[in-house]
């Protein structure tokens, strides 16, 4: 993508945002969470009192993502080199992980066959844990912060 296209998106983005929190409506942002930069977005609704909710969807390694992304392509959709892919896929754990607390919902999905809803936390709490949530490595050795709470709040709550 151009500079130009860049900062266009950008501006157009930030237009939406601004009417949104002027409107007080809800809004929903699909982006990845891999850089810094990111959560700005996410600090402005904060500031202005919205509930945030990550819905994370997450494979289970970054060969799987490279594969997806492969599919996607051949689907008509926009190609991403394996580097970028694994920065992606790596620093969207790491975010998560250090700003969890960030979020008043979390839920995380697996992304490896139909998405199925493996924990939900509200309010720094597990209300459901799948037996099999940490079963998944991206979870249990990347996301340490809420594997640990799902280890003391107990698994498979429903």
């Amino acid at each position: 993508m151009s500079s130009q296209s860049s900062s266009m998106m950008e501006e157009y983005l930030s237009t939406m945002i601004n009417e949104a929190i002027a409107s007080k409506y809800p809004f929903v942002l699909e982006t990845p969470l891999s850089h810094p930069d990111y959560w700005r977005y996410l600090d402005r609704f904060e500031k202005h009192g919205y509930q945030l909710q990550l819905n994370y969807l997450c494979l289970d390694s970054v060969l799987h993502c490279e594969q997806r992304v492969k599919q996607r392509v051949r689907e008509g959709g926009h190609a991403v080199d394996a580097r970028t892919i694994k920065g992606v896929y790596e620093q969207n754990l790491k975010f998560i992980n250090d700003y969890w607390d960030t979020f008043n919902v979390i839920c995380l999905y697996d992304g490896m066959a139909k998405p199925t809803l493996l924990v939900k936390l509200e309010d720094k709490k597990v209300v459901m844990a799948d037996k099999n949530a940490l079963k998944k490595r991206w979870l249990k050795k990347g996301l340490t912060e809420i594997a640990k709470l799902i280890l003391e709040d107990g698994i498979d709550k429903d």
